[in-house]
């Protein structure tokens, strides 16, 4: 479909006047400072969860890191195991996109794609969803609250917890995991340098769930697991609630401006 310059510029809009373009403004802008607020505040508790972690499993000044041995770089109670030892990795799926009907824009299951995943520690919502009927047709994996999400190909090394129950494309790895070791693997994948494990070239990274599966995890005693969880894990809880402020506020905004722009509301 084309539409000539003419008719663009002949397009006539309905604009309020501006005392209320500014009263509709200084509304929207207590909603925006909110916001950032929030995300100022994720990315604080995210820097200060990183460099604990940092300081006990990189610098290895952990809690009795006094009275550890050290053999060959690591303390002599860790070990080194291959990701699909440490817990159930699945690969996520794609429906055929010639199937319009398989998605949705509402109601669905979230099915998240690599750019759902930017900077965002807890997911909470996607661009798609897949319907029920989707999910059993295409035997598509539906992952449980908690899970963390891994992206492993062309973007590579994309790490976010899943929220609620959700679906992911085949690009995506899933790792089911416990409570006590969630916050570790999070910045573990966070901190991994995915070059050791594929080919690169110009255009992308090549990874494939078989090495994925098989990627070295280094996994500290438990003793040590426990304390690290009961260290951050108050600090994760914070950015999930920051994280669901800012998905609130978003919401309430952008159903609040139509409103206030129609006259609906008045300002």
């Amino acid at each position: 479909m084309r539409i000539a310059i003419t008719a663009i510029k002949e397009y006539q809009f309905n604009i309020p006047d501006i005392c209320k373009q500014k009263a509709v403004a200084k509304i929207l802008k207590v909603f925006d400072r909110l916001i950032v607020n929030n995300q100022k505040q994720i990315k604080l508790l995210e820097e200060a969860a990183q460099r604990i972690y940092k300081e006990w499993f990189v610098d290895l000044r952990f809690p009795g890191h006094e009275n550890t041995e050290i053999e060959n770089g690591m303390p002599n109670t860790w070990k080194t195991i291959q990701a699909m030892e440490l817990c159930k990795i699945t690969i996520g799926k794609t429906p055929p996109r010639s199937e319009s009907y398989w998605f949705t824009d509402k109601g669905g299951i979230p099915w998240v794609s690599i750019s759902d995943m930017n900077d965002a520690v807890f997911l909470f919502n996607t661009k798609e969803q897949l319907t029920g009927e989707a999910i059993k047709r295409n035997s598509v994996k539906v992952v449980p609250r908690g899970t963390i999400l891994l992206s492993f190909k062309l973007t590579v090394g994309r790490v976010a917890i899943a929220e609620k129950k959700m679906a992911t494309n085949e690009a995506i790895a899933h790792f089911y995991v416990d409570d006590t070791i969630r916050e570790y693997l999070f910045c573990y994948l966070s901190n991994f340098n995915f070059d050791v494990l594929g080919s690169t070239s110009s255009i992308s990274k090549a990874i494939n769930s078989k090495i994925v599966k098989s990627m070295p995890i280094v996994l500290p005693d438990n003793e040590t697991l426990t304390k690290f969880h009961d260290k951050v894990k108050s600090l994760f809880l914070k950015i999930e609630n920051c994280q669901k402020n800012i998905y609130m506020l978003s919401e309430a905004r952008d159903r609040l401006l139509p409103k206030l722009m129609s006259g609906e509301i008045e300002v």
